[in-house]
């Protein structure tokens, strides 16, 4: 079965979902900017999303953890500008929704 749009959609909401849960779960402030103005419809290409300095490690630990546990491969890498990061992830073989 070949990847389709709402197969897409559907990885990309189960992969934020977890995140968002877990953030939740330990009570991390945070608060998504852009990316998800069709949600749940659709997600944007990224979602940014605002961390407090506070959680900023522990959010982006979480972050990992989770989307590793969900067979993506995250790939953490710091911006240019002070203390922005980013979180890609790709998953080469995505299991049935």
């Amino acid at each position: 079965m070949g990847l389709t749009i709402d197969r897409v959609e559907g990885l990309k909401r189960e992969a934020l979902g977890a995140v968002a849960h877990a953030w939740n779960q330990r009570d991390i402030a945070y608060g998504v900017a852009t990316g998800a103005q069709r949600y749940p419809e659709r997600l944007g290409r990224d979602l940014d999303v605002l961390v407090a300095g506070s959680d900023r490690k522990a959010a982006l630990r979480i972050a990992l953890d989770v989307l590793a546990g969900l067979g993506w491969t995250p790939i953490l890498s710091q911006m240019a500008w002070g203390e922005v990061w980013r979180i890609s992830a790709i998953r080469l073989d995505p299991r049935p929704l």
